[in-house]
Order: structure tokens, then C-alpha cells, then sequence
């Protein structure tokens, strides 16, 4: 009886008990930095458990006064006792073995703890890049990695010039990029809301298992996979706008530039009057060919996981108008994977990353051309009534001409408006893989993947007929008479394969992970070129797509042209690689790997070994650092190791040198061609090696409030690939050698002023030492050409004079050096007799500037106070010179108009110690020399960004699980000394820091928000 009223007590009280549950909304964070924790498991009972979102968001019903269990790789266990409040905040602290730097990093062919590891790896979550208006993730980076320098470029879809720790060769300098394990030489086919996390890999510890690709370091992007848990939906989007800043200083006034030409007309001894009547122009050119360009990244994507599948979709939109006007890239990105566990020891998987972009009509010459242009030109058009195609004629609105004064220029605006939409440029590209793993005898593993990466490029260019209106015959005319269509298909496939089999074990105090692995990588690239011209006396190609073909239907009356390219390469290799530690105090780590490669064919060579060696000690762990308490983490490390760079020095096959004719033979009545070799190859030639050597320390102070890393890398390039000229004949061979050294320093700061008021603060610098030990032909500056590159010098320095100022007077020019082989006289440069010999010649140019840094710096503060945050990153660099070009040194191709320091030139005795007098032929004056030398310091307000994070209580009622708004302000001031658009100018390992009058760097103003459901 008993037995039933207890039954009927429980029936009774069960609706009480379910009713007694409520729905609690909530975000676990790190108690130190106070961000979110993603995929942390919020856990009510064994029944009843959820995980949280990528901010670190969760839901989950429950009664008051339930106990939660909150885990999450990598803290501390933590509980929580639920109260009537239903919005709660949970923090959890990182674990010691967390603290001391065990999150999971991305190595060559696998991850491993960086507890383990020997060598200097940084790790990037992608939401620091996802919301950055950047189409290329890595330009996101700039300023915020040690020993990673980034130099952006404003053109939409450019990739930026990179370079780690240094310029270590003449030929190839940019790192490998490794997305999910596929080598790539880009990325540019990543969705930036894709990514999971990027590394920087940059010692030799880390570079050797990457053999003949590794010296220049190596990017390795990880995209999103699909987690456990429910389907997660999330959508982002932000829109902004771009414009020009620090814009170049030309004359935009009518009146200085007559004023400046009619005075140089005098110096040069020109006579024919010059009428200005028709040019009535006062045009800033610069304003005139640029906009406000419109950017906008939109992205969706959808994950789920359970314990066996899990699966992640996601779609990018994006669109990039640059500030040249008529200049717009679109690029539509997918990607998609899908990893199952077909039983407990084997699971399948695939991921595709696909893109499709619509590449922009390059107007990098248009800006070039407006700062070059008159201003006495009218920007503006005429409406002119002329007949262009046959029997048609209507009225056009005609741009002006530009006068016989600049008769070698055109105007800017007659091309860019008449070809903009003449250009289809199309790039479809797909990168995937398909792996299977399997997991057997308890600790080995066996991966086995393929990897695909298929790219088709297809252009079409169409010159149309052009017209512009000439001012001083009142009259249009045909500029371009004749049609013309142009074409170019390229495709590159490549396929890796990799075979690796990995064993992991724990004996006792001892921990083993070791790898062997076979890999493969072919690569083919075809390049089809073809271009169709309208003859003098046929009819023009329509000005319609439909006939921007080679076969369009006008070939009769057109000539015709083609061409192609190819090459082959097929890289096959086996390595090896062990980590080590004992007590998690001692670590070890090792690595071999064999490279053999079709493109040095070398029988005796063309197979290289790279390997590495690393130790570190974690001195924190030593029990004489007991008393220590501020010290959290101390860890010692070094590595040395000798890495591949595979550089043909621009030569497809190097041990194959191709043929060209020479000399002619006659035998009997009949004359034969002869051909000789292009170059004679070294019977010793191989790749080129690094010999790498880093030492470091690594520490976590003050409750791991203080965290840091120091490091000093030096890199001896050996066996570098060049030319050694004999007279009229060349060889190619390992004839040069240089190095690179610097110090690296990281240091950021955790602060948590209040529970909701956290604080934080980062820094890091990198400085550089570079220079050219053993080189076989010097590769020398001339007149237009600043960079030299030469023994016991940086690579790439500038040579040229030393201006010691201005001739004031023929009394000044007789008793001063005489200078041989140039005209000059008064209001000339004067160049300093450095040898002392009494004349001014070749033998007194010297080092006049360096192009590369004494060090870069990047600075990042961010609080954050309940649900708003702020961000601010900065970047600089220090102690660069840049040669600056335009409105200085330009051959005298055409008059050009001036730069407003041309005010101030010399025109009579004691007007300008510094600035000559004007006149295109006095050639004295365009010699390289410290008068084109420019400082090339600055710091940079790279990054401002101000978010705000709904409360998941006030936003559930909708069902949404997190939402974020934010504003973003990318470039807003750089503090500089040069003259020209940005102080940053890549290029070649050999020729850069050259500033020709382009590349402006854009400032960006965005918005978007971020909402997960």
C-alpha cells in the first residue's frame, strides 16, 4: 500500500519537478583574456549537455540548483551551480600544461602540443582575419607576427609581397603555402571566414620536413571543419568603402606648370613658342582617374557534427573595386568538407575549396599616366558628332587630347573608358582532397591522402576604335584605327600524394612521436597565347563579346599571331621525423627528408637530404625554480638544420640549357645555321640550401599575466644559383652565398581589471642584418636602375653618388671635381669626390641606401567591457631607405608634369641647394644618387575596430545564438618622411624599395555583423 502512495507522490510531483526547469542562456570565457571559448561542453547531466558556439555562447534548459560541469581542452574543470538568474557568465582558467603552451599547432604532416616543440611557430585564429576587409587573409597578418613582413598592395586581388625572416636568395623568396595539406604558392582561393587558424612556420625545426620548398619559410592554413553538436548556422557580412590617401604632391595648377615649362624651355634652349589658348584646363589628373570603391564580403555557412560525421559548408560573395576607377574584382568562394568515422579505427574524408573570380581590368598604368599628365588638360569631355564604325555617326562625348608638348603620353581617361569593359578576365579554380585514416595496434597511425589543385585561366582583351577631341583643330579624331582581339588560356594542374604512418607512445617518464612518411608532387602548367588584328583596309572587329574570339568571323581582312607555353616538373621524396620529451621537461626533436626532382637533373646531385635537429629544456619544471612563484613558464630552445630552395633562377629545367643560333657553316654550295647553348651548365649543380641556426627563449610570467618569446635566427643561404659571366660566355651554377640575421621579441600582457572589464596588449619587433657573402657576377646599378647586389653588402642595396648640393655658379662649377663624361653647369647636382683623385666618376658611387629595415614592429591594444570591445593594431618599420623615382630621376621620355617640389628648384644663384633646375636633357641630374634617397620609416594606424556582442538573453527570443555588429577603420593614418603613396614598395629579391609614383595603400571604412544561429 505503501509502495502505491509513494508511486502516486511521485506521479503527482513529476509535472511540479519538469515544471520547475528553465531555459538558461549563457557564455563561457578565458578567465584571462576574457574571450569566448569555442566548442567548450557545458554538461547539466550524462542525459543532458551542449556545447558552446565560436563565441563561446550556449543554451541549456535545466532546474535551479543544478550543478553544471564545464570542460574544455586545454582548462581547468570547472562547476557551476545555477541560480534564478537565467543569464550566467562562466569562466574557466587555463590549465599549467596550457599555460606553458600546449594548444595544438599545425606541423609539416600533422599537429603536435608546441609543448613539444623545438622551434618558433605562431599561431593565428581566423576570427582575427574574418571581419578584416582584406580578400587575401594574409594581409591581415601585417604587424602581427615576428619575423613575418607583409607589404600590402591596393589593387584588388593582388597578392601582397612577403617574406620571412629576411631575403634569402636571388631567386625564390616567397614562404609555401600549405592549406590543409596541399602545397600551394597561394592562397588566394581561401575564403577568409573560412579559415580555422593560420601558422607561421619559421625555424629550421620546424621548415626541414618541407625540404626543397622550406628555406622561405612556410604559411600553413587549416579551414573550418564541421564539430559535435547540433547544426550551426552563421551568416556574416560587412560592407565599407575605400579611398585614397597620402596622395603624391603634382602641380594642379595651370599656371605653375606654364610657368615651370616655359623655363625649362629657356634652360634647354627650346624656341618655339608654345600655344596655351586651346588648353584651358586647371586639373588635378590624380582625382580625376580615381573614386570612392565599394567592398563587400558576404559569407554563410553551415556546420554539424556527431560522433561520426561531421560536416561544414560554407559560400563566400565577394566584391573589391579598387580606388582606379572602373576597377572591380568579384570572386564567388565554396567550401565544403565532410570527414566520417566508419568504425573506431578507420574513418573517410574529403574538402573542396572552389573559386570563381572575375579579375579586374588592371588600371595600375592609368594612375601612373594622371600623374604624369598636364594639368592644362581638361578632364572633362566634348560632345563631338563623328562617324567611327562605317555608316555610323552620332555624337560621342570625347576626352581631350593631350598636346605635342607630351606627345608620347595619352590620356588616361581616352583608354580607361574605352577598354574598361573590352577585358574579360575569368578564373576558375579547385583545390580538394580525399584522405582515409587508419588507426591500428593501439599507436600507429597510417594517413593516406590525395590532393588535387586544377586552376583555368581564360582572358580576352578587345582594343576598341578611339576617338578623343583636339582642342587646337576643334576637331575628334581616331586614336587607335585599327581593332584588335587578344586571348590567353593557362591552366596548371597539380596532384600531391602523401603516405604517412605515425606512431604516438607514452613509457612512463618518456614521450614518442614519430613519422615516416612518401609524398609526391607533379605539376603541369600550359599557357595558350593568341591575338587577332584588323588589317589597314578591312573592317573593324564589332565592339560586342560575341566576337572577342580568334575565330570571330573577320579573319580575311585581319593578321593573326600565337603562341605557347609549357613545363613539367615532378618532385618525389620520403621523410622522417621523431619528438621527443622526457618528464615534459626534456625535449628532442628531429627530421629527415630526401627530395629528388625532375627540374636538376643532375645525375650526381639531384638528390638533396634536408634535415634538422632541436632541443629545449623547460627550465620552469626544474625544482631549484620552486622559490620562483612569478615565473609560470621558462623554456630554453635552439635548432639548427639545413633546408631546400627551389630556385631555378626563372629557368624551367637548368641542367637542360636551350639552344640559340649562332654562327653560320657552309658546306659546299649550301650555308647551314648554327646553335649554341644559352649557357653552360656546372657539373656540380643542385638546389640551394640554408643552413638555419635559432636559439630562443620562451617564458609566461606574474600569474601568466606576462607571456613573451625571444629568438635569434641566422640563416646562411649556401649554394645559391647564378650566372658567372667569362667574357661572352656564361655558366650557371652555385656560385653565390649570403645571411641573414635578427632578433625576434613577442611580449603581450592579460589583464582583467573586473569581471567584466578585461584589458590586453601586445607587441612584437623583429630586426634584420642581411648580407651578400659570396656572389659569382655582381649584378651592378645603372642609370635607371638604383640596386646593386654585390659581396660583403645588403642584397638589393641602392649605389649611386653623394649630393653635396647644387652648383651655384661657373666659378662653383671650376673649382669643384670635375665630372667626366656628363654636360652640367649651374643649377646642376654636385656629386662628392669620395676617392679624393680630383674627379667625378663612376669610382665615387658608394652604399647610398638600403631597402630592407633595421626592424619592423606591430603594436595591438584591446579591451573589453561587457558586451563591447575595441581594437587598435599598429605597424612600422624603421631604418628602410626608398629610392624615390618619379619627379626625380625618369628618362626623359616625354615632359611630364611636375612634382610641387619643382617650386623650388634652382633657378638662379642661391635659389636651391638641393633641388636642380629643370630640363630634361641635363642627364648629370638623373644618375642615381642621394638625391633620389628617401626615408622609408613610418608607423602605421593599420587597424581600428569597435564590436559589440548582444546578450544571448535579450537576442533567444528570435533564435539567434549570438549576434555581433561591428565598424572597422583599416590604414586610417600613416606617419611617414617619404614623398610618395606609401613607404612600402615590394618587388624582386634583387630590385626593390623603388618607388615609381604608384601603389597607394587605401584607407577602408567597413561595417558588417556576425550572427550564428
Amino acid at each position: 500500500m505503501k509502495r502505491k502512495h509513494s508511486i502516486l507522490f511521485l506521479l503527482f510531483l513529476l509535472p511540479a519537478l519538469l515544471f520547475a526547469q528553465q531555459t538558461y542562456r549563457g557564455r563561457v570565457t578565458d578567465v584571462e583574456t576574457g574571450n569566448g571559448i569555442p566548442g567548450a561542453v557545458v554538461r547539466a547531466s550524462q542525459a543532458n549537455g551542449t556545447t558552446t558556439d565560436t563565441a563561446g555562447y550556449f543554451t541549456i534548459r535545466a532546474a535551479s540548483g543544478t550543478m553544471l560541469e564545464i570542460t574544455s581542452l586545454g582548462y581547468d574543470r570547472s562547476t557551476f551551480t545555477l541560480g534564478n538568474d537565467t543569464d550566467i557568465s562562466i569562466q574557466l582558467m587555463q590549465s599549467a600544461a596550457q599555460a606553458a603552451g600546449s594548444e595544438v599547432v599545425v606541423i609539416g604532416y600533422g599537429v603536435a602540443n608546441r609543448r613539444d616543440l623545438t622551434g618558433s611557430i605562431v599561431k593565428i585564429s581566423g576570427e582575427e582575419i574574418a571581419d578584416k576587409p582584406n580578400t587575401n587573409p594574409v594581409a591581415s597578418l601585417q604587424g602581427k607576427v615576428a619575423g613575418l613582413s607583409v607589404t600590402p598592395y591596393g589593387t584588388p586581388g593582388k597578392a601582397p609581397d612577403i617574406r620571412i625572416r629576411g631575403t634569402v636568395s636571388v631567386g625564390s623568396i616567397r614562404p609555401l603555402y600549405v592549406v590543409d595539406g596541399v602545397f600551394n604558392d597561394n592562397i588566394d582561393f581561401i575564403n577568409p571566414n573560412d579559415i580555422e587558424s593560420i601558422e607561421i612556420l619559421k625555424d629550421p625545426s620546424s621548415l626541414a620536413i618541407f625540404g626543397v620548398r622550406g628555406a622561405s619559410g612556410v604559411i600553413a592554413v587549416t579551414t573550418k571543419r564541421g564539430k559535435m553538436g547540433r547544426v550551426t548556422v552563421n551568416f556574416n557580412t560587412n560592407y565599407g568603402v575605400k579611398k585614397l590617401v597620402d596622395k603624391i604632391s603634382v602641380l594642379t595648377n595651370a599656371d605653375d606648370f606654364k610657368m615651370l615649362y616655359e623655363e625649362e624651355k629657356v634652360n634647354i634652349g627650346a624656341t618655339t613658342p608654345f600655344d596655351y589658348t586651346p588648353w584651358t584646363g586647371n586639373t588635378d589628373w590624380i582625382n580625376a582617374v580615381t573614386q570612392t570603391g565599394h567592398f563587400t564580403q558576404n559569407n554563410i555557412s553551415v556546420s554539424a557534427g556527431s560522433e561520426k560525421n561531421k560536416f561544414y559548408m560554407g559560400v563566400g560573395y565577394q566584391i573589391d573595386e579598387g580606388i582606379i576607377i572602373r576597377e572591380k574584382m568579384q570572386k564567388i568562394l565554396l567550401n565544403l568538407s565532410d570527414e566520417y568515422k566508419l568504425s573506431n579505427f578507420l574513418k573517410v574524408g574529403f574538402s573542396v575549396n572552389g573559386t570563381r573570380t572575375y579579375s579586374p581590368n588592371d588600371g595600375t598604368y592609368v594612375l601612373e599616366n594622371a600623374r604624369r599628365l598636364a594639368p592644362i588638360i581638361e578632364a572633362g569631355t566634348f560632345p563631338y558628332r563623328m562617324k567611327i564604325y562605317g555608316a555610323d555617326s552620332a555624337t560621342y562625348n570625347l576626352y581631350y587630347a593631350v598636346p605635342s608638348i607630351q606627345n608620347t603620353l595619352a590620356n588616361p581617361l581616352v583608354a580607361r573608358e574605352s577598354n574598361w569593359d573590352a577585358y574579360i578576365g575569368r578564373e576558375n579554380r579547385l583545390v580538394g582532397n580525399v584522405f582515409a585514416e587508419l588507426s591500428f595496434l593501439k599507436d600507429f597511425t597510417l594517413r593516406t591522402a590525395f590532393y588535387g589543385d586544377l586552376s583555368f585561366v581564360e582572358s580576352r582583351n578587345y582594343t576598341p576604335l578611339t576617338a578623343e577631341y583636339d582642342p587646337v583643330t576643334q576637331s575628334g579624331y581616331l586614336v587607335n584605327r585599327v581593332t584588335a582581339v587578344s586571348s590567353e588560356e593557362a591552366r596548371w594542374s597539380k596532384y600531391q600524394q602523401d603516405y604517412i604512418l605515425s606512431y604516438s607512445k607514452r613509457f612512463s617518464d618518456h614521450n614518442l612521436m614519430a613519422t615516416a612518411g612518401f609524398t609526391t608532387y607533379w605539376l603541369e602548367e600550359t599557357h595558350q597565347y593568341g591575338s587577332v588584328k584588323q588589317s589597314q583596309t578591312g573592317d573593324p572587329i564589332p565592339n560586342d563579346p560575341r566576337f572577342w574570339y580568334l575565330t570571330n568571323g573577320f579573319e580575311d581582312n585581319a593578321t593573326s599571331q600565337s603562341s605557347s607555353y609549357q613545363r613539367q616538373t615532378f618532385t618525389t621524396s620520403g621523410l622522417l621525423r621523431g619528438i621527443y620529451n622526457y618528464r615534459n621537461k626534456y625535449y628532442l626533436n628531429a627530421s629527415l627528408r630526401r627530395d629528388v626532382s625532375s627540374v636538376i637533373y643532375n645525375p650526381k646531385t639531384r638528390g638533396q637530404n634536408f634535415w634538422a635537429v632541436g632541443m629545449a629544456w623547460e627550465i620552469s619544471k626544474e625544482d631549484f625554480m620552486k622559490n620562483y612563484t612569478f615565473i609560470n613558464f621558462l623554456k630554453l630552445k635552439g635548432s639548427i638544420g639545413v633546408l631546400g630552395n627551389q630556385n631555378s633562377y626563372g629557368i624551367d629545367y637548368p641542367w637542360f640549357p636551350t639552344l640559340a643560333s649562332g654562327n653560320t657553316a657552309v658546306f659546299g654550295n649550301n650555308v647551314f645555321p648554327s646553335y649554341v647553348k644559352t649557357y653552360e651548365v656546372d657539373p656540380n649543380l643542385k638546389w640551394e640550401t640554408v643552413l638555419g641556426r635559432e636559439f630562443g627563449l620562451e617564458f609566461r610570467f606574474l600569474d601568466n599575466k606576462l607571456s613573451g618569446e625571444i629568438n635569434y635566427y641566422d640563416k646562411e643561404t649556401r649554394d645559391v644559383l647564378l650566372f658567372l659571366w667569362n667574357g661572352p660566355k656564361r655558366t650557371l651554377g652555385n656560385f653565390g652565398s649570403l645571411t641573414n640575421r635578427g632578433w625576434e621579441l613577442s611580449l603581450s600582457w592579460n589583464q582583467r581589471i573586473k569581471n567584466d572589464w578585461t584589458f590586453s596588449a601586445s607587441a612584437n619587433m623583429t630586426t634584420f642584418n642581411n648580407k651578400v657573402t659570396k656572389f659569382g657576377t655582381f649584378l651592378p646599378a645603372s642609370e635607371s636602375s638604383p640596386n646593386q647586389t654585390e659581396v660583403g653588402f645588403p642584397i638589393g642595396y641602392f649605389y649611386g653618388y653623394v649630393v653635396e648640393g647644387i652648383y651655384q655658379s661657373y666659378a662653383d662649377k671650376l673649382a669643384s671635381p670635375k665630372v667626366v663624361g656628363y654636360e652640367y653647369g649651374p643649377g646642376d647636382l654636385k656629386y662628392k669626390d669620395l676617392n679624393g683623385d680630383g674627379i667625378i666618376n663612376t669610382e665615387d658611387r658608394t652604399m647610398i641606401g638600403n631597402p630592407t629595415p633595421d626592424f619592423i614592429y606591430g603594436i595591438s591594444l584591446s579591451t573589453q567591457y561587457k558586451g563591447f570591445d575595441l581594437g587598435i593594431d599598429f605597424n612600422g618599420s624603421y631604418g628602410a631607405e626608398v629610392y624615390r623615382v618619379w619627379g626625380r630621376s625618369e628618362l626623359p621620355y616625354s615632359r611630364y608634369n611636375y612634382s610641387t617640389d619643382k617650386l623650388s628648384r634652382w633657378h638662379g644663384e642661391g635659389t636651391s641647394n638641393w633641388t636642380p633646375r629643370l630640363g630634361d636633357k641635363f642627364a648629370i641630374n638623373r644618375l642615381p644618387s642621394t638625391y633620389g634617397i628617401e626615408d622609408g620609416s613610418y608607423l602605421r594606424i593599420r587597424n581600428v575596430q569597435l564590436g559589440y556582442n548582444f546578450n544571448p538573453n535579450t537576442i533567444q527570443k528570435v533564435y539567434i545564438k549570438s549576434l555581433r555588429i561591428f565598424a572597422n577603420v583599416q590604414n586610417l593614418k600613416t606617419f611617414k618622411q617619404n614623398t610618395g603613396y606609401t613607404p612600402e614598395f615590394g618587388g624582386d629579391p634583387t630590385y626593390f624599395g623603388v618607388d615609381w609614383g604608384n601603389g597607394p595603400v587605401p584607407l577602408v571604412f567597413t561595417a558588417g555583423l556576425n550572427v550564428t544561429f
